[in-house]
């Protein structure tokens, strides 16, 4: 007999923030203003699997575009 699937608790935020690379209060500052989604579970703010994964492909993939901007020469100079 098939076992269900464990429910994804989440991340905690200290977890996420290492995930992806940043401080935990940066990563505070994104979840206020909603960019990332979390929800309260036992009292602590969790980030779901799925939304943190979501949200790490979509700073790689912004990562990704500014390299080749600046590669190309159109990044922004400041001038």
């Amino acid at each position: 007999m098939l076992s269900p699937a464990p429910k994804d608790t989440g991340f905690s935020t200290v977890q996420a923030a290492e995930i992806l690379g940043m401080s935990h209060s940066f990563l505070l500052k994104i979840l206020d203003n909603e960019a990332l989604p979390s929800y309260e579970a036992d009292g602590e703010r969790r980030i779901r699997t799925e939304d943190l994964m979501d949200y790490k492909e979509r700073l790689r993939n912004l990562e990704e575009l500014t390299r080749e901007t600046q590669e190309w020469g159109l990044g922004y100079t400041g001038e």
